[in-house]
């Protein structure tokens, strides 16, 4: 399963290939052979120099350093994916701070909450579209990513998804709490639990079948994974032609924005619930016209 192990990244490997294992000095880690990376020279064996511990000793920095890299550019795209969801917490004290205003509106019968929640969703979702637009270079070029436009699609969706799922749990977060401390301490809690359970710092593979839920429900997970399986080398092809990777990339973005929607429907029923009362209007005179209608 592509979850259960961090999959390989467009990395050059180690200059350095076994000729005897049938690789090509020319190969390149676009051929999807990443077995063959040692060689030693094999022309010190003429005079006695070769010995096994020296092609070992060989294939050992070939590995370490391919293998290097490979975490570099991993922790490179989840430092990424974390700076992307952890920026929203700026909604945090925008929402409170708005919702009370929304509360007075709302209570004189001249808000509804679809409208208000609608609104939001706009914002957020044209805030998520301008970081998929403007972020995406800012990263991917710095970062020496796979030049494909694809991968780049599949990047652009995530940093939009991450954006956007920010922002979401912002919403619900601060609709559950509408106190400001308590809101932004959840908020960090939720980037706590879903930094350490999307695979990065502890494999999928490790975490405990109870606990899997947890993992499956973090939008880290999806965020990070499509924008790592973009990066991977070689393609499987189905008997139609089709990029399995590519699938399974915008199969992970899907899932992304759709616990981002998810998020906003709750907080829109929970708010709809608890701002059910709406104010008694008292008329122009304010409590005096209220005594005069009972008369």
């Amino acid at each position: 399963s592509p979850l259960a192990a961090h999959p390989p990244l467009d990395a050059q490997p180690a200059s350095v290939y076994r000729d005897d294992m049938g690789c090509s000095a020319n190969l390149g880690s676009g051929d999807g052979v990443q077995g063959c990376v040692c060689h030693l020279d094999m022309a010190d064996s003429a005079d006695g120099g070769y010995t096994v511990a020296d092609d070992v000793a060989e294939c050992g920095q070939a590995l370490v350093a391919r293998t290097n890299v490979d975490f570099a550019h991993r922790g490179f795209l989840f430092l990424v994916v974390n700076a992307l969801f952890i920026n929203e917490a700026v909604f945090v004290p925008t929402i409170i701070a708005d919702k009370r205003f929304f509360a007075r509106e709302h209570g004189a019968r001249a808000y509804s909450v679809l409208a208000w929640h609608l609104a939001w969703l706009v914002k957020l979702g044209l805030t998520a579209a301008l970081k998929a637009l403007f972020y995406t270079p800012c990263f991917y070029f710095l970062g020496q990513l796979r030049l494909d436009a694809t991968a780049y699609l599949a990047a652009a969706f995530a940093t939009g998804g991450m954006g956007f799922a920010g922002s979401a749990v912002a919403m619900l977060i601060t609709t559950l709490m509408p106190g400001l401390g308590a809101a932004t301490t959840a908020f960090g809690c939720a980037v706590l639990l879903y930094q350490n359970v999307c695979g990065f710092f502890l494999p999928i593979a490790a975490i405990p079948p109870y606990l899997l839920w947890l993992a499956w429900s973090s939008v880290f997970t999806y965020g990070y994974y499509a924008i790592i399986n973009s990066q991977q080398l070689g393609t499987v092809m189905t008997g139609a032609g089709e990029n399995v990777e590519d699938r399974l990339v915008f199969a992970f973005c899907f899932v992304l924005y759709a616990w981002c929607f998810l998020f906003h429907g709750v907080a829109y029923a929970i708010t709809r619930a608890y701002s059910s009362h709406h104010a008694t209007y008292l008329g122009p005179d304010g409590p005096r016209s209220a005594q005069t209608r009972r008369a």
